[in-house]
C-alpha cells in the first residue's frame, strides 16, 4: 500500500507539475475578487509619487560636469539677481551621486553628478546601471580639448546598449559645450555671441567663428546632430547660456525624456509584477501538491 501511495503520488505531482509549467493550469485562491491586502496595495499605488525624471551628466574629467549640476541648481538665483553657481557645493565624487531638482515646466527630476568617464573601467557597475536607468542624457565636452575618443565610444557603447533592449527608449542626448571662454581670441569675453551672424573682423566676431568651428567639431565627432549641442559658460562670474539656451533645450525634450521614463517604469513594473506572481504561483503549488496525500486518501 505504501509502495503504490508513493508511486501514484509521483505520477500525480508529475502530471500536475506539466501542466502548471506548461501553462495549462493556472492556480489562484481567489480569481474572481482580489484579497483586502491586494485592495491596499492597489490604492497605494494610486496615491504613490510620480516616478521622477532621471537626469544623468557625463563627460570626460575636467569637462565641467559638477559646475553644469550647481548651474542647473543655481539658476533660479542667476536669474533674479545675477548669482553665479556655486562650483564648490557639489564636489565631484568617485560615485554616481544623485541630486533632487525642482523647476518651473520641468517633471520632478533627479539629477546624477558621475565621474570622469576616462578615469572609469567600461564595467563599472555603479556608472552602467545610471546609464540603463536615464531618462535624458546631459553629456558634458570641454570645447578647448580635442581628445573625444573616449566620449565617442562611451557614447557609442550607450546607443549599443539601448539598441538591444527594444522594451526601452533611448534616453534623448543633448551636450552642452562647456569652456568656450578659453576658445581664441583668449582675452575675448563680450557675450553674447550670435552664432548665426559670425561675420566681422574684431575679435567678438573672431570668437563667434571659433565657438561655431568647435560646436561643429563636437557635433561630427560625437555623431550627434548640431541643435543638441548648446555651448556654455560654467566659469565663476562668467556663466553664459545657461539659464535661457540650455534649460529651454531641456524642457523641449522633456516630452522625449517622458517617454523613455514610462517605459523604464513599466519595464521594471513588469519585472515586479512577473516576480510577485511567480512567489505566488509557487506558494499556491506548494500548498496543492501538499495538499494530494490527504485529497487521495478521502478518494480512497
Amino acid at each position: 500500500l505504501q509502495g503504490w501511495l508513493l508511486r501514484e503520488y509521483v505520477l500525480e505531482t508529475g502530471r500536475y507539475a506539466i501542466e502548471l509549467y506548461s501553462g495549462r493550469l493556472r492556480l489562484d485562491e481567489s480569481p474572481d475578487l482580489p484579497s483586502a491586502p491586494d485592495l491596499v496595495v492597489t490604492e497605494q499605488r494610486a496615491q504613490a509619487p510620480v516616478e521622477p525624471l532621471r537626469i544623468l551628466v557625463l563627460g570626460q574629467t575636467n569637462a565641467g560636469k559638477s559646475s553644469l549640476v550647481n548651474a542647473l541648481f543655481d539658476l533660479g538665483e542667476a536669474a533674479a539677481d545675477g548669482a553665479h553657481a556655486l562650483v564648490d557645493a557639489l564636489p565631484a565624487t568617485g560615485a554616481v551621486t544623485p541630486y533632487r531638482l525642482t523647476r518651473a515646466g520641468l517633471t520632478a527630476a533627479l539629477v546624477f553628478d558621475t565621474p570622469g568617464l576616462d578615469g572609469l573601467d567600461v564595467d563599472d557597475e555603479g556608472l552602467n546601471e545610471a546609464i540603463a536607468s536615464a531618462d535624458l542624457v546631459l553629456w558634458t565636452v570641454a570645447a578647448h580639448r580635442a581628445d573625444r575618443a573616449v566620449d565617442r565610444e562611451r557614447l557609442d557603447a550607450l546607443r549599443h546598449a539601448f539598441s538591444l533592449r527594444p522594451e526601452r527608449r533611448p534616453p534623448p542626448v543633448l551636450v552642452p559645450l562647456t569652456h568656450i571662454d578659453r576658445l581664441r581670441p583668449f582675452a575675448e569675453w563680450a557675450p553674447p555671441y550670435d552664432l548665426a551672424h559670425p561675420d566681422g573682423e574684431d575679435a567678438h566676431a573672431a570668437k563667434t567663428r571659433n565657438l561655431l568651428t568647435a560646436l561643429a567639431a563636437v557635433a561630427h565627432d560625437l555623431a550627434v546632430p548640431p541643435a543638441d549641442v548648446v555651448p556654455v559658460c560654467l566659469a565663476p562670474g562668467r556663466l553664459y547660456n545657461v539659464a535661457d539656451t540650455l534649460w529651454s533645450a531641456i524642457l523641449a525634450r522633456q516630452t522625449d525624456a517622458d517617454r523613455a521614463r514610462s517605459l523604464r517604469c513599466l519595464a521594471s513594473g513588469r519585472r515586479a509584477e512577473d516576480w510577485k506572481l511567480l512567489r505566488r504561483q509557487l506558494g499556491n503549488a506548494g500548498r496543492y501538491l501538499a495538499s494530494l496525500p490527504e485529497r487521495w486518501l478521502k478518494k480512497d
